[in-house]
């Protein structure tokens, strides 16, 4: 099966994780601070790049996801107050 021969790089999917967190925060700063953004229909245009990056690397992150592991798959770990430890 094609899921069983894929596999992302080791760590691959925490920045994975991390971009699918922060590029929604990234194109709303873009289209705040464009110049000029509201006319001509480039704002749509903007937002339909972004979703379609989105939405890339959301499949390229479900496709190693195996339904039938009973643990969670994908996990982010850092520290986040490394002082604290």
């Amino acid at each position: 099966m094609i899921r069983e021969s894929l596999t992302l790089a080791e760590g691959a999917e925490q920045r994975m994780l991390s971009i699918l967190i922060w590029m929604p925060f990234v194109m709303a700063a873009v289209v705040a601070f464009w110049p000029g953004l509201a006319g001509d229909g480039q704002l749509k245009r903007i937002a339909a790049v972004f979703a379609s990056l989105i939405l890339l690397f959301n499949l390229v992150l479900a496709l190693p996801f195996n339904p039938n592991a009973g643990a969670v798959q994908f996990v982010e770990n850092r520290p986040w107050l490394e002082f604290w430890d």
